[in-house]
């Protein structure tokens, strides 16, 4: 008899068997090649349940199967398909934390994405019962069981869901739960995500010095997260915890602005006038006192000084249609006397996660539920031995209406396209390193990930019009919408609105050593008061090389400069002044429209080499081209977007050989820019 206890499926590790239990009748018969002769077994299960959403998380207490031959080395067919059917019918069944009371006894857990999953767990912390939910000693085996390291384990282990999963929690319960954590915590939970998102590291290398030099008056300066977290729902926390939930906001909302060197400096130059303040005008004592330095934590707002641990908060109910208050206890893990004060205040609420859940999917697509995040019905009380500080993070949180506007929940949103492969340009981004590899930091400063694939996609497809008479039309395709809502801007908005008029244009020379012609010849023009040079790509069209100012130069005097510019970082072209330069092609008015004014002049001039790029890959003659991305661009599929990932799913029979060939169909995985995991499934 075979048993597996705790399975476990999720986008993160997979498909993992926690615990297998193998059951001989002959004692003599349990030899290692009976173990061995069981993992082949498992081995040849499709663990993958169909119709559950890629980024849902499934946790199966226990999967029976029946009793398997020793002679044969293969399951059967009907072996697996019991095994796979009772699999089916217990995620049918799941019990979804965010949703409701989930009893102790429950054979399976269903949470729609990784965001939901460190979501609860941080509510269960909070409340005091994580500790008694199996589901998370299966998640997490190593979990430990104070709430604050516990939390750190957590949420460094799945640091690309953290920012979404703290953006469930009210910005006073994701307060109260990065209060827990000690120097430590801190300290390891900013380094998953700095690695993670591959972050610049001028934050982490801010130390605490020993004098640091006094300001004339406390620090003015806003931090720059301000614009989507609220500074002052977090009084009371440490500088380091401060800037945790702040970095964490900004990675949920604009995860290409964070990534920024210009982000990461306003960063640590906050952090550091914020330390020096600190030590300058010592408040109640700070959680924390640094984010990497070793050595003993200091004692939490409020603390004993013996046990450096922070005091009962009091009751605090999780919100779940069942559940009322409960008997939670407090982060040191003993019942809070003030439950039965509160105990008498008993109000239903719910754990809401906004959007689908994936219990029905597996019947049925998606289902909307109801808007909401993961709050606390009952506050904590102020303790008599509370400090000031820990009063700060104990007062009534701000109204909602104080928060900064988020960005649209997704823990399973369907929208079906006639424009499936637009996200193929995902793949050119990632190979060009857009925005971050542009020669001016200001367009990832200013546009972000999704609203670049965008703004490409409407001026790679104006040329498109083979497919225009589809249903629905190229404009009023809905992928639009949800490109839109993934860059966190109304639908209609203009893509890059902020992104100031660039002085120079200049193609960085990692693209042309990589992708342009091994003998380049670049022609040089005078347009106005300007420099325009191009590569005239062996007569197919070219593609503009940079575009520049003249000021007070010469024209053979300004080519010069910038051919010795491109041949100092590996360019080596041969160049010729002519009359006249090649005229740029016009954007289509409709896309025009939609851009901001410095984004159309920028992509004005970048679409020729990226035109070329996609030629050269899809061996295909420029003048077909159009024809060509027609077809790479129109086809038809679903998109399934969640808080963690985006996914496409398209047919077997429109899988495109010259997109494959070229690698544009590849599962992008893990963008940073984009604050999401791409991948494309063909069915």
């Amino acid at each position: 008899m075979l048993h597996g206890t705790a399975v476990i499926m999720d986008p993160t590790t997979r498909h993992r068997i926690e615990r297998l239990v193998v059951r001989c009748q002959e004692p003599a018969a349990a030899t290692p090649a009976v173990r061995l002769r069981a993992e082949r077994h498992l081995a040849g299960v499709d663990w993958q349940l169909p119709g559950l959403p890629p980024a849902a998380v499934l946790v199966l207490r226990r999967v029976s199967g029946p009793a398997l031959s020793a002679e044969r080395p293969w399951p059967s067919p009907d072996w697996r398909e019991r095994v796979q059917r009772q699999m089916a019918d217990l995620a049918r069944r799941a019990a979804q934390p965010a949703q409701a009371a989930v009893s102790p006894a429950a054979p399976a857990i269903l949470f729609s994405d990784e965001a939901e999953l460190l979501a609860c767990l941080t509510a269960d912390v909070l409340a005091g019962r994580a500790t008694g939910r199996w589901y998370w000693r299966a998640v997490w085996p190593a979990l430990p069981a104070r709430p604050a390291e516990a939390l750190a384990h957590a949420w460094s282990s799945r640091p690309a869901a953290l920012p979404a999963g703290l953006g469930m929690l009210s910005v006073w319960d994701a307060a109260r739960a990065v209060a827990l954590l000690d120097r430590r915590g801190v300290s390891q939970v900013v380094r998953a995500l700095h690695g993670c998102f591959a972050l610049p590291d001028a934050a982490l290398r801010v130390q605490a010095e020993e004098n640091p030099a006094p300001p004339e008056q406390p620090p003015a300066a806003r931090a720059p997260w301000h614009r989507w977290f609220p500074e002052a729902a977090v009084a009371g926390l440490s500088p380091q915890a401060h800037y945790l939930l702040g970095l964490a906001a900004a990675l949920r909302c604009a995860p290409t602005q964070a990534r920024t060197p210009a982000f990461a400096a306003a960063a640590a130059e906050w952090l550091q006038s914020a330390l020096a303040a600190e030590r300058l005008w010592p408040g109640p004592p700070g959680a924390l006192t640094a984010i990497s330095p070793s050595g003993v934590p200091p004692p939490m707002p409020g603390a004993s000084r013996a046990t450096g641990r922070i005091p009962s908060q009091g009751p605090t109910a999780v919100v779940g249609s069942s559940y009322g208050v409960q008997e939670a206890t407090d982060a040191l893990g003993q019942t809070p006397a003030a439950f039965r004060d509160a105990a008498a205040d008993r109000r239903p609420g719910r754990l809401a996660s906004v959007g689908e859940h994936a219990g029905q999917a597996l019947a049925e697509a998606a289902r909307e539920t109801t808007r909401g995040s993961l709050a606390a019905v009952h506050r904590p009380q102020a303790t008599d031995d509370a400090s000031p500080a820990a009063d700060a993070l104990l007062e009534t949180p701000p109204p909602e209406a104080a928060d900064p506007p988020a960005l649209p929940d997704w823990p399973g949103r369907w929208t079906f396209t006639g424009l499936g492969g637009v996200l193929y340009l995902i793949n050119l981004l990632l190979r060009l390193d857009l925005p971050d590899g542009w020669n001016d930091p200001a367009l990832a400063e200013h546009v972000g990930g999704w609203a670049l694939l965008e703004a490409l996609a409407q001026a790679l497809a104006q040329g498109c019009q083979p497919f225009e008479g589809r249903q629905p039309s190229l404009a009023e395709d809905p992928l639009w919408a949800a490109l839109a809502a993934l860059d966190g801007r109304p639908v209609g908005a203009a893509i890059g609105a902020d992104l100031p008029q660039p002085v120079a244009f200049r193609l960085p020379a990692t693209w042309l050593r990589r992708y342009g012609p091994a003998e380049p010849r670049w022609l040089a023009a005078a347009v106005a008061d300007r420099l325009v040079v191009w590569d005239a790509a062996d007569g197919q069209g070219g593609y503009v090389v940079a575009d520049v100012p003249l000021g007070d130069r010469g024209l053979a005097e300004a080519a010069a400069a910038e051919a010795a510019r491109y041949a100092a970082a590996g360019v080596a072209a041969r160049w010729e002044v002519v009359a006249e330069p090649p005229a740029l092609s016009p954007l289509d008015p409709g896309v025009a429209v939609l851009l901001g004014p410095g984004l159309a002049w920028l992509l004005q001039r970048l679409l020729g080499f990226l035109r070329c790029w996609l030629a050269r890959a899809l061996l295909c003659p420029p003048a077909e081209l159009d024809v060509r991305l027609a077809e790479l661009l129109a086809v038809e599929g679903r998109v399934l977007v969640s808080r963690t990932h985006v996914d496409l799913f398209l047919s077997m029979d429109r899988i495109d050989l010259g997109a494959r060939r070229a690698g544009l169909d590849r599962n992008p995985g893990w963008a940073p820019n984009l604050g999401r995991i791409v991948s494309f499934h063909f069915v």
